[in-house]
C-alpha cells in the first residue's frame, strides 16, 4: 500500500512498519516510529505541522496518524483543537509567537452538523429540514471565510461528510430531497465547488473512502461512549488515508510517466504474436489495456510527460500503433520513445536527459518482475508503479 513511500528506508524500518500495518496494532506501531526515530534526520523527511479541528473526538487517531505521516516521509507535529469548537478556534488569533501550521484539517459528521436529518419526522419535516441544510451550507463558507481571514496562505482541507453506516428507514432517506442522503449529497456538492473556486481549500474525500472501507472502519460502541468513530483497524486505515491526503504538501508530484508495449499497452507480444493479434479492444482482456490507456491518455491530458520504453524493433511497434483500430494512444503522445533492445535502465536515464529531468521525476510502469527489479536497483530515485505484471492490477 505504502510501498513507495518507504523504499529509501533500512530493512529493520520497513519490515517493523509493514508488520504494523499488517497487524493494525498500535503497539507495533510504536515499535515502528522508535525505529524511526533512530534514523538520520534526512531519511525522516521535513517537518509537517497539521492542525485538526472535528466535530468528534479524533484524539484516539493521532498515534496512527503520526505513523502513517512519518512513513511519507515526514516528521510530524499535531494539533488536535477542542471538541467541535472549528469556528470558535480558527476565529482566535494566533500568538505573534506562534508560526502557522503547514495545513489545518476540518473534519465532520452529519451526526453533529446535521443531527435534524437523521430523525427528520422529530424535527419539522420537509420545511425546518430543509433550512438547517442551508444552514449547514453557509457553516461551510464561514469556515472557510474566517480561515481565510485568520491563516491567509496556510491550506484548508475540508472533509466531505459521510452517510452514517446505519440509520432508520434508509429506504425513505433516499426518496426525498430532505432525506438524509440528499442532505449530505448537497452539503458535499457546495465543499467541492469551494474548493474549485479556491487557491487554497483541498477536499479530504471521507464520504467517498468510509463507502470503501465499510463497516470494518467504525465502532458503534466508542461512537456512544466516547464520540468516537473509527474501530482499531478504522484508525489506522484512516491516518493512512489522511496522510495520502496530505502527502502532497511536501512530496513533489512526479513529471514523467515511463510505459512499457507489450503486455501492457496491448495483450500480447508485437514481435512475437503479429499485429493481428494484439488483445486491445472492448472485450476481456483487451478491454483491461484499453482501460490503462485512457488511464494514461487522462495523465498525459493533465500535463504528465509519457515516455515509451520498449524492447522491440521500433518499425513493429510503430505499425501496431498505426493499424490497431482501437489503440486510444497516438505515437505522438509519447515526449520520448525508446524502442530498441538497450537496457531499460540505460534508455530511462537518456530520456531523462533528454527531458531535462531528474530521475527523481520519473514513474516506471512495466509488466516485467526483471525490469521492475533491474529499476528499482540500479536507479532507486525512480518510483515503481506495480507490483505485479496482471494488467488489472496495473
Amino acid at each position: 500500500m505504502i510501498d513507495h513511500w518507504i523504499q529509501n528506508f533500512p530493512a529493520p524500518q520497513k519490515e517493523a512498519i509493514t508488520a504494523a500495518l499488517e497487524s493494525a496494532s498500535l503497539a507495533k506501531m510504536r515499535g515502528a516510529m522508535r525505529l524511526l526515530e533512530e534514523l538520520d534526520p534526512q531519511l525522516r523527511g521535513p517537518s509537517l505541522k497539521i492542525e485538526i479541528l472535528g466535530t468528534c473526538n479524533l484524539e484516539p487517531i493521532l498515534p496512527a496518524l503520526s505513523f502513517a505521516l512519518s512513513c511519507v516521509p515526514a516528521r510530524p507535529q499535531l494539533q488536535l483543537a477542542p471538541l467541535d469548537s472549528i469556528e470558535a478556534h480558527i476565529a482566535q488569533s494566533p500568538a505573534e509567537s506562534q508560526e502557522p501550521p503547514d495545513a489545518r484539517v476540518v473534519i465532520w459528521r452529519v451526526e453533529e452538523v446535521l443531527p435534524e436529518v437523521l430523525f427528520p419526522f422529530s424535527h419539522g419535516f420537509p420545511e425546518e429540514i430543509f433550512a438547517r441544510i442551508e444552514q449547514t451550507i453557509e457553516r461551510v463558507d464561514r469556515v472557510v471565510s474566517l480561515h481565510q481571514r485568520r491563516m491567509r496562505g496556510v491550506p484548508l482541507f475540508l472533509s466531505t461528510i459521510a452517510l452514517p453506516l446505519h440509520f432508520s428507514n434508509p429506504v425513505f432517506a433516499a426518496q426525498h430531497s430532505a432525506g438524509v442522503c440528499a442532505a449530505v449529497a448537497r452539503i458535499n456538492q457546495k465543499i467541492y465547488e469551494v474548493a474549485t473556486g479556491s487557491g487554497f481549500v483541498y477536499v479530504l474525500d471521507l464520504a467517498r473512502w468510509a463507502a470503501a472501507e465499510g463497516s470494518p472502519q467504525a465502532d458503534p460502541m466508542l461512537d456512544f461512549l466516547a464520540r468516537q468513530p473509527f474501530s482499531a483497524k478504522g484508525q489506522v486505515a484512516f491516518g493512512l488515508f489522511l496522510a495520502r491526503s496530505l502527502r502532497p504538501l511536501i512530496v513533489a508530484r512526479r513529471k514523467v510517466l515511463a510505459i512499457d508495449l507489450d503486455e501492457t499497452l496491448w495483450g500480447g507480444v508485437v514481435g512475437e504474436d503479429g499485429i493481428e493479434n494484439l488483445k486491445l479492444g472492448h472485450d476481456f482482456p483487451g478491454n483491461v489495456h484499453l482501460r490503462l490507456q485512457r488511464e494514461l491518455l487522462e495523465l498525459r491530458n493533465r500535463g504528465i510527460l509519457l515516455v515509451l520504453l520498449s524492447k522491440n524493433n521500433e518499425a513493429d511497434a510503430r505499425q501496431a500503433f498505426e493499424s490497431l483500430p482501437d489503440m486510444l494512444l497516438k505515437w505522438d503522445d509519447f515526449a520520448v520513445r525508446k524502442i530498441d533492445w538497450n537496457h531499460k535502465h540505460e534508455n530511462l536515464r537518456e530520456a531523462a536527459a533528454e527531458l531535462g529531468l531528474g530521475l527523481d521525476s520519473f514513474v516506471f510502469l512495466d509488466d516485467s518482475d526483471y525490469e521492475r527489479e533491474q529499476i528499482r536497483q540500479l536507479i532507486p530515485e525512480v518510483l515503481i508503479l506495480n507490483d505485479s505484471g496482471d494488467p488489472l492490477q496495473m
